[in-house]
């Protein structure tokens, strides 16, 4: 239902009608002036030829320049009614048949406009055209019966335009409505989704607690059960926190952070004795930004990095311009191909000791700073995870 009500809306939107009204109404113009050049007997040396010659130059011109311009205007419609006014003026025998082409500025303009000063210019159109008419032929029983039906005729052009107009604004508020509609769907499933892994998450480690509980109240006391209440305890409060920080943004005031000594920090914290690091920093990267948020992001990635690498951790750190750069890669087993969609979803993980949402916070965090994350293969073999942040943000507060 959706799909068609887009396909649909797509067909109907006035943008596109008024684009697609401007391009037939240039081609038109072209090849119109082409029938009268070769189909028609004009003298080329009299005065009327050479004022049909400037008419269609104008006309053309001034048509295609218009295909440039969005902006929808009755002056665009105005136009086409001078263009046409113009040419049954000059000739009435050979084109007072033309006035039949006044019906397409008249319904495109209450199609695509939708105002009712569009009816003031079909009356107009209906007075002018009466007035050429009565200057050009005699005004029999037979000829205002035909001006009858061309004033008719302009006058439900008018209002079958803006009819379909005010029918087509109700479907595309409908499809509005519909999208918005998905769109919250989307948000109520990807919260039920989380909240079910989380439960899944917190069942497992709550049931080691409860088992050794039990079996400490039948009287099993030993320092391995107070082992696996006390690291399945931790596991639990990693999990809530890590949750907290993802699903819980609150606004913090913004600082100047210098990534470089924050970097240096969250490696020597993190550092393991048989894995090398090689650290490629440029200059002195000064970021706006959160220091809490940029140490999660920072510490996630290079946490991770530490977890899955056999030996050799890459690091790279520069700034160009306005942005900052930050790479990190390893010699792990890398990330498949499937997955890389999937790692940033919280609670996805391949580790065993990962709560699943240190990924979810660092893309959260990097896309609220207006920046961008992406994963892909390193060299090394392994997982190359780039970052890039603006160096200010246009926000005096970011949610963190």
């Amino acid at each position: 239902m959706l799909f068609f009500a887009r396909y649909l809306g797509g067909i109907l939107h006035f943008n596109s009608i008024y684009l697609n009204y401007k391009i037939i109404r240039f081609i038109f113009s072209v090849f119109f002036l082409f029938f009268i050049l070769f189909t028609t007997n004009i003298n080329i040396k009299d005065v009327t030829f050479h004022n049909y010659i400037l008419l269609f130059f104008v006309y053309i011109i001034t048509t295609f320049l218009t295909l440039f311009s969005k902006k929808q205007t009755i002056l665009d419609f105005i136009l086409d009614i001078v263009f046409i006014s113009a040419l049954i003026f000059l000739n009435f025998d050979l084109f007072k048949y033309l006035a039949l082409l006044y019906i397409f500025p008249i319904f495109f303009a209450s199609l695509i406009i939708g105002s009712k000063i569009v009816f003031l210019l079909a009356i107009i159109i209906a007075v002018l055209y009466n007035y050429i008419y009565y200057l050009n032929d005699n005004m029999s029983e037979q000829n205002l019966i035909s001006l009858f039906l061309f004033d008719l005729s302009f006058i439900i052009a008018f209002f079958v335009g803006y009819f379909l107009h005010k029918k087509f604004e109700i479907q595309q508020r409908y499809i509005k409505l519909l999208e918005q509609k998905n769109e919250e769907n989307k948000v109520y499933s990807k919260v039920y989704k989380i909240s079910a892994d989380l439960a899944h998450e917190l069942r497992t480690p709550l049931s080691s607690i409860l088992a050794s509980i039990q079996l400490m109240k039948e009287g099993q006391t030993s320092p391995r059960l107070l082992k696996i209440i006390e690291k399945e305890g931790e596991k639990v409060e990693s999990l809530l926190k890590d949750f907290l920080l993802f699903s819980r943004p609150k606004d913090i005031k913004m600082e100047r952070v210098n990534l470089n000594e924050v970097l240096a920090q969250i490696i020597r914290k993190n550092q393991k004795h048989h894995i090398n690091v090689e650290s490629y920093i440029e200059g002195d990267p000064i970021i706006e930004t959160n220091k809490v948020a940029i140490e999660s992001v920072l510490n996630n990635l290079v946490k991770n990095a530490f977890n899955w690498a056999k030996s050799k951790i890459k690091i790279t750190l520069y700034a160009i311009g306005d942005y900052v750069y930050f790479t990190i890669e390893d010699d792990g087993p890398g990330i498949k191909e499937e997955d890389k969609e999937r790692i940033f979803e919280p609670f996805f993980t391949k580790s065993q000791n990962g709560t699943g949402l240190g990924l979810a916070i660092v893309k959260r965090i990097v896309l609220e700073h207006k920046g961008n994350i992406s994963v892909g293969k390193s060299d090394l073999g392994g997982a190359k995870f780039e970052v890039v942040l603006p160096k200010k943000q246009k926000n005096e507060n970011i949610n963190t």
